[in-house]
């Protein structure tokens, strides 16, 4: 039976794994058109949900994996036979999978993500997406408008922080539409938009991706006071330390979090990392 068919009884989304399925074949086809050609010939799907993007994919990409968790979606595309013969279908949680592991098995070397992700787990797989980026090339997801913009943002805008920086370290990021509620099955009460994640090729990198990550949560912990009390505070560098370090960089030790820049946020990881002072915790 065809998935777009308005003769297809969908199971009811499930607002505990905060399922919104996007039914219009229009949107579907426009979002897959974004996908870049050529970047792999292997697709991972993160939530089969009703299998609609799936199906285009197929159409689009030599083979593709589609992980869902939900025992109900797994049980309804088995009995609805839809899913074409270049699908294959996991049913495990997607946070519980490598991909990494998946690629390999599929004998490839490389794969693009894509998926309307569920709303209440968008920025795990973010983190996910960027831990498991020597593989990724791309990725193209859905997520709530207000994430897409923390994704997104740049410097002294107030939706720029560590999902931002995270982000932007490995990939070129650029939301490239939006999508109306009236498309999705149950309506959410939000926008949403669609993210294109393109890894980058060059640009200045970090000595230690882990002490990246440190610093700029605890830039980030308290991003209102002057970001020398928040790293002097969070990693336990005495206050005068810090502001030097801060000067030795670039950046004014007077300014918040917000206004510093990915790259800034590089070298002073990095300087940070070769002194004798980053020993503290993240509180």
């Amino acid at each position: 039976m065809d998935p777009f068919s308005n003769k297809v009884d969908i199971p009811p989304a499930r607002k505990s794994l905060g399922q919104n399925f996007l039914l219009d074949k229009t949107a579907l086809n426009r979002i897959v058109s974004f996908l870049p050609s050529g970047s792999s010939g292997l697709v991972i799907e993160i939530g089969t949900g009703t299998g609609h993007l799936t199906k285009l994919l197929c159409g689009r990409f030599q083979s593709v994996v589609t992980i869902e968790k939900d025992d109900r979606l797994i049980e309804w595309l088995y009995h609805q036979g839809h899913l074409p013969e270049n699908c294959r279908l996991i049913h495990k949680d997607v946070l519980e999978v490598s991909f990494v592991s998946i690629i390999k098995d599929m004998g490839c070397r490389k794969a693009v993500l894509a998926g309307n992700l569920p709303y209440n787990i968008s920025s795990q797989i973010v983190f996910k997406l960027c831990a498991e980026q020597e593989v990724i090339p791309a990725a193209l997801f859905l997520f709530q408008k207000e994430v897409a913009e923390r994704i997104t943002s740049s410097c002294s805008r107030k939706t720029y922080g560590v999902l931002s920086l995270v982000a932007q370290y490995f990939f070129d990021v650029k939301k490239v539409m939006d999508i109306s509620p009236n498309l999705f099955r149950p309506r959410p009460k939000v926008v949403s938009s669609v993210v294109l994640f393109e890894r980058k090729k060059a640009g200045p990198c970090t000595k230690c991706f882990h002490t990246f990550l440190r610093v700029v949560k605890a830039a980030f912990s308290q991003r209102r006071k002057k970001i020398t009390n928040s790293l002097s505070h969070q990693l336990k560098i005495p206050k005068k330390d810090m502001a030097e370090i801060l000067k030795n960089v670039g950046i004014d030790p007077s300014s918040r979090a917000g206004d510093i820049s990915l790259e800034h946020f590089i070298f002073l990881s990095n300087t940070l990392g070769k002194t004798g002072k980053f020993h503290g915790r993240l509180a």
